[in-house]
């Protein structure tokens, strides 16, 4: 399980939390946003939110077998890619999901066949639908939706939580995709 490559596409609150708990678990895991600014600071060990240790983890991991970037190439030849945007919703209930669609435009573009795309954002019913379609084109046949951890309404038990449901989910998709 080491040696396996993982990218995390969308880096604020849920992304950053996945990327430094893959990390921490040993994975090689390259974080994705295009947000410049966001990805300058985690390099510079600053994290968007607030969760406890979650900081110390990112410092510990950054550089080592943790890595941010803008680059799109970044997602290629991933074993798993981690759809993590935290989609807004306004007042009404409505998403704007342009980000989505847009994040899913450039990871069907660098995805290969045998990555398992795991979506993990919170996404209106029905949009998976057609982000699959778009990642059928590319061949892709391991896609699982609808991982979104109950921590979300916790999040100050968040990080905690997260490094075990985060090792469960990739040991089974381990087992699952390799054997």
């Amino acid at each position: 399980m080491k040696n396996k490559n993982v990218a995390v596409v969308g880096l604020w609150h849920l992304g950053c939390v996945y990327a430094t708990s893959l990390a921490k678990l040993g994975f090689n895991v390259f974080g994705f946003d295009i947000d410049k600014n966001l990805i300058k600071n985690l390099n510079k060990g600053i994290t968007p939110i607030f969760e406890p240790d979650l900081d110390e983890l990112l410092k510990k991991h950054i550089n080592k077998n943790l890595i941010f970037s803008t680059e799109e190439k970044i997602l290629r030849d991933k074993d798993y890619i981690f759809i993590t945007y935290d989609v807004e919703v306004d007042n009404k209930d409505t998403s704007d999901m342009s980000i989505i669609k847009k994040l899913f435009k450039i990871v069907a573009a660098n995805v290969s066949s045998r990555t398992v795309i795991v979506i993990s954002s919170q996404i209106p019913v029905g949009t998976s639908r057609t982000l699959i379609n778009v990642l059928k084109k590319k061949g892709v046949k391991g896609i699982i939706l609808g991982c979104t951890e109950l921590p979300l309404v916790f999040p100050s038990e968040y990080s905690v939580s997260i490094y075990n449901s985060v090792d469960i989910l990739s040991r089974a998709l381990l087992r699952n995709y390799y054997s």
